[in-house]
């Protein structure tokens, strides 16, 4: 079990505050209503990447950075990226559940598993989202594409269990499922404890990018 210095609990405890204050309007007036919550994946990656630079240390961790690759048309759009000496070690995408594409994820993450293998060892450059500088960096021969679920729900456990077993066995990519039973947008920290935190995964995420 890992030492972490930001727990599995203390980040799932952040994403349920981050749930809780979605639902509220951005400005101080007692009179102003939100009716549908802020979207708050661009917040979860910014308290993932603070997590996993806490209890990994040694990388620079770039969000939603878009990365143009050498012979690819398009760019990439990797939620986190880890780089270490001028290179990309790997790249993640989080996902809060798997109820926005719950019949497409293999389908996904096939996809992921070819992109893997055409840019690996290749140069790509991006810009630095404040100071607009263009960085060059070259891709690692071992990167990998790490896919992390925060929650189970929202989808069958039968429907899960066969997305998972679809994606196992692939070589450039790995799953993450982190929390199972109550998903954190109950907008209540009490239901904490409703929540299964998946240790395992935690560890295996953390043990496979040190």
């Amino acid at each position: 079990m890992n030492n972490y210095k930001i727990t599995p609990e203390s980040f799932v405890s952040k994403v349920i505050e981050l749930y809780r204050q979605a639902r509220k309007a951005k400005v101080n007036n007692s009179r102003v209503k939100r009716g549908r919550s802020h979207n708050i994946s661009s917040h979860v990656e910014d308290v993932f990447a603070e997590f996993l630079a806490e209890n990994l240390g040694k990388y620079t961790y770039l969000v939603d950075q878009p990365i143009t690759v050498e012979g690819q048309k398009n760019p990439i759009y990797p939620d986190i990226v880890l780089v270490e000496d001028n290179k990309i070690i790997n790249f993640l995408d989080l996902k809060m559940d798997l109820g926005w594409n719950r019949n497409g994820f293999i389908n996904f993450c096939n996809k992921k598993e070819t992109l893997i293998s055409d840019i690996r060892n290749k140069s790509c450059r991006l810009k630095d989202g404040i100071t607009k500088e263009i960085k060059s960096f070259e891709i690692d021969e071992n990167v990998k594409y790490h896919i992390v679920i925060i929650s189970d729900t929202n989808i069958p456990k039968k429907q899960m269990k066969v997305n998972i077993e679809g994606v196992n066995s692939l070589s450039n990519v790995c799953v993450y499922l982190l929390t199972s039973n109550q998903h954190p947008n109950t907008y209540d920290e009490s239901k904490l404890r409703d929540i299964k935190i998946n240790r395992d995964q935690f560890d295996k995420l953390i043990n496979s990018l040190i």
